[in-house]
């Protein structure tokens, strides 16, 4: 990060504005590269000799000696950065597998599918109200099983359409 300069308020807020550019390097790995990557292993860090070393820095120099918002960043970073590397020790890291970068997705339900989870989650929360009522669980255990039967002959229509298509594809 570089380039950090206050600017002129936000609108009638009495708080300013930071601009700043930030340098990102891109590097394009090949799926054939099976170099391991280091990585820093922070459940063996020293953490009690990196706060001793932290404590014995000299912060009043290091604030007073670096005027500019870059170079006190600079000192700042490089000074957590050398403990670190002192009391933090690193370990291979496999490469690793390609994943999918999708997303898990729930399946898309036909309206009357969704329409009888509506109706069941309904039932639910008036049978929660009102648990002694027998009229409200048997609506209830009615909307379940509607509910479990238009899930079913949706998965049966599914699968029975992905047969035929593959059927025309032979």
């Amino acid at each position: 990060m570089c380039n950090v300069s206050v600017t002129s308020p936000f609108g009638n807020s009495d708080h300013c504005k930071v601009a700043f550019t930030t340098y990102f390097e891109h590097v394009i790995v090949s799926q054939l590269d099976s170099v391991c990557s280091e990585v820093y292993d922070w459940n063996t860090a020293d953490f009690n000799s990196m706060s001793e070393y932290l404590a014995s820095v000299d912060w009043c120099a290091l604030l007073t000696t670096n005027l500019t918002p870059d170079s006190l960043w600079n000192a700042f970073s490089e000074c957590l950065q050398y403990a670190v590397d002192m009391y933090v020790c690193t370990k291979q890291r496999p490469p690793q597998q390609k994943t999918s970068s999708k997303p898990h997705q729930r399946p898309r339900y036909p309206s009357d599918v969704r329409r009888a989870f509506l109706a069941k989650r309904s039932t639910w929360r008036k049978h929660r109200q009102n648990p002694q009522s027998p009229v409200l669980l048997t609506e209830y255990r009615n909307a379940n099983n509607l509910c479990r039967t238009l899930i079913r002959k949706s998965q049966t229509y599914n699968k029975s359409a992905a047969l035929v298509s593959l059927k025309a594809l032979n």
